[in-house]
């Protein structure tokens, strides 16, 4: 009839970043097939949410077209913001225009901080106090990823819990002798996992190469290359993945703009 159909579900269909192929429970089982199913039914947009993360991704469907997901943040954490979707048809082109507003601040005790910094330090602190658990409770933290049985990464964990929270980035870049910049002395290797994993949910993750944080982590990574390489990682559907290339992508947006994108229907 010439409508444009667009479809919503809560878990994303296309992961958001290719860190989250990993996860089990990231995104649409099947995704594939649901694509495809989609795809020749005249779908080529979808809306989803779940993993609180900005995103615009596609991918190929088996008929060549292309299939686009986008994924919203929340608004009661950061990232919070809505989207705003307008469709137009224009010399048999359809294209979906995608917007993103933050919400609206909110009647809340945020400690004197504006809306926004107290969603990001909510945020943050939940990163830290993770990351601080390797030291004062590994035990408890390998449960939480599923290694609880592994007693012989007690020791290694607590080390590097202590690591992450007295060294600074540049420091461990000196230990595991690999260039660093300098504007990386001060900043500490706990705030710098925070930040990579926020960046990882805000999108347009800025840690591409060419920037002192890409680079620091792209050089560490390519140290142990050789070793990755014997990694026979596989996402949670099945399919083969680099993870080199999981992580370099992961760290830095190289496709859309996770804010702003214009869409080809």
């Amino acid at each position: 009839e010439g409508k444009t159909v667009v479809a919503m579900e809560h878990y994303p269909i296309i992961a958001g970043q290719p860190l989250f192929n990993i996860i089990p429970d990231a995104r649409q089982k099947n995704a594939a097939q649901v694509i495809d199913l989609l795809s020749q039914g005249g779908c080529h947009l979808m809306f989803t949410g779940h993993m609180h993360n900005m995103s615009i991704n596609s991918v190929k469907a088996s008929d060549g077209s292309d299939f686009y997901d986008v994924c919203t943040g929340s608004v009661i954490g950061w990232p919070a913001f809505m989207r705003v979707v307008t469709v137009t048809k224009t010399d048999g082109k359809t294209k979906a225009l995608i917007e993103s507003i933050p919400i609206p601040d909110f009647d809340w005790d945020t400690k004197g901080k504006t809306c926004r910094q107290y969603l990001i330090d909510q945020f943050d602190g939940m990163i830290r106090n993770f990351v601080s658990g390797a030291r004062t409770d590994p035990e408890r933290t390998l449960r939480k990823i599923r290694l609880g049985d592994k007693k012989a990464l007690v020791k290694p964990f607590r080390f590097v819990g202590s690591m992450a929270e007295n060294w600074s980035v540049s420091k461990l870049a000196h230990f595991l002798w690999i260039p660093a910049d300098k504007s990386l002395k001060d900043v500490k290797v706990i705030d710098f996992i925070a930040s990579i994993v926020r960046q990882a949910f805000e999108g347009n993750q800025p840690y591409v190469e060419g920037t002192p944080e890409g680079d620091v982590v792209l050089r560490l990574l390519r140290r142990f290359r050789p070793l990755l390489k014997k990694v026979n990682l596989k996402g949670s559907q099945g399919e083969q993945m680099d993870l080199y290339e999981t992580i370099r992508g992961s760290l830095g947006n190289y496709g859309f703009d996770d804010y702003t994108a214009e869409l080809e229907l």
